[in-house]
């Protein structure tokens, strides 16, 4: 077979990618092999890493790319990770972090390179065929490079989506204790039983706390006869109090709508108490909030 064909087929699964090791393996000369760059058939991409022109530049592909530049232990890291495992607040991050367990240089590698021997195998998860750091090892990397409301956002979002639990994240970070520990630490503190899983959510805690109120739990599913009846955002058990916030984008459509009356009214049927507060009272109006919730406590 030909061998540019071969090197097509090797960069298909490897987002328009291919390496030095790639191009020997088809049996291309180096003199071929630099005709090819130079007439543009191939564009250096990172060091022995190369990219079909055909293929359209993303953030995915810079990240494989690194990769392939920290062959064979490299893992995507930190703020990377953070982005490829969805995590609220890094949806725009351009950064590329990856970490490896030697102490070996890598040339030019256009991206922040951290140094670990504790990279266990429960740290690693392959996401779009890419090693990046898994949901527990992330959070704990992430710590000592953002902000203190970055973090809660990405361990809330975490937590929301089942990329990790509580008792997983408290475990790992028992055992790496890198920096930033303390400050995640004090995320994990904050928490109510349940947790929590957006930033409205997280600010009506603290509002909830400034007017007195014994921490509710977060995320509690209520049942009517054995059978699943909704998942509230707070409850406070011992005032049988119902607490709902609402962002505006997530109850505006007409449907969502009509289902959030239809549990309220379920919540109602089986004796509880409901209270919503908004987006914009939460974050806006806090000193109506705590004053109304003092209300209802009494």
């Amino acid at each position: 077979m030909d061998s540019d064909v071969q090197l097509i087929r090797r960069a298909g699964p490897q987002h328009g990618l291919v390496t030095r090791a790639d191009v020997e393996a088809v049996g291309l000369s180096t003199s071929g092999w630099f005709r090819r760059l130079g007439t543009g058939l191939w564009v250096r991409q990172n060091p022995n890493v190369y990219r079909s022109p055909a293929a359209t530049p993303s953030y995915d592909q810079r990240c494989f790319a690194l990769l392939l530049s920290a062959e064979p232990d490299g893992t995507l890291s930190h703020r990377t990770a953070a982005r490829l495992l969805g995590l609220d607040g890094f949806d725009r991050e351009r950064s590329l972090h990856v970490t490896i367990n030697s102490r070996r240089r890598l040339l030019r590698p256009n991206a922040v390179v951290h140094r670990s021997k504790t990279m266990a195998a429960t740290d690693v998860v392959v996401v779009r065929s890419m090693r990046v750091t898994a949901g527990a090892r992330t959070l704990c990397d992430l710590a000592g490079y953002c902000s203190m409301r970055q973090l809660e956002d990405a361990v809330d979002s975490a937590m929301r989506n089942r990329i990790v639990t509580e008792t997983e994240l408290r475990m790992r970070l028992a055992e790496l204790r890198g920096r930033g520990a303390r400050k995640l630490d004090i995320v994990l503190d904050g928490l109510p039983q349940g947790g929590l899983h957006t930033r409205l959510e997280r600010e009506f805690l603290t509002v909830s706390r400034a007017a007195g109120l014994t921490d509710p739990s977060g995320q509690v599913v209520l049942r009517e006869n054995s059978s699943f009846l909704a998942r509230v955002d707070f409850f406070y058990e011992i005032l049988n109090l119902v607490v709902e916030v609402s962002g505006h984008r997530s109850h505006s459509i007409r449907s969502a709508r009509a289902n959030d009356a239809k549990r309220q009214r379920g919540l109602v049927r089986i004796g509880r108490r409901v209270v919503e507060f908004t987006g914009d009272e939460v974050f806006h109006q806090p000193l109506m909030v705590q004053q109304e919730l003092r209300s209802l406590a009494t």
